[in-house]
């Protein structure tokens, strides 16, 4: 008798809204997932210097604090579309309520993050 485990892997989809590319996004970043963050953020060298230094303040808190913010929520507070292809997320997470906003770009039918407008928008 042969018994044969197999794995299960759940595939991943694409998220295919602004709303859930934010929340990807969002909940990445909490969990320190910056992998899974990096893949919905529109590549250019500015949004991965400033993710590159999400990682290394991330990595620089201490246990707690990182299990602080993976275990953490979030709320939304606003939703705003100027038109079809922008949108703006303004959220706020549950462990050190901090408000934060993130741009949403639609590129060729795929939403990507413009992470430079959370450091560079003043109302973040």
């Amino acid at each position: 008798m042969i018994i044969v485990s197999c794995k299960s892997e759940k595939k991943k989809t694409a998220p295919t809204t602004a709303f859930d590319t934010g929340r990807l996004f969002i909940e990445s970043r909490l969990k320190g997932d910056f992998k899974s963050a990096e893949a919905v953020l529109l590549n250019d060298n500015e949004n991965l210097n400033y993710l590159n230094k999400e990682k290394q303040r991330y990595s620089s808190l201490s246990d707690v604090e990182k299990n602080g913010f993976k275990n953490s929520n979030y709320t939304i507070r606003e939703i705003k579309e100027p038109n079809d292809s922008t949108c703006i997320i303004n959220y706020e997470d549950d462990f050190k309520k901090i408000a934060s906003s993130i741009l949403l770009i639609r590129k060729q039918q795929h939403w990507l993050v413009d992470f430079k407008y959370t450091f560079n928008n003043k109302d973040s």
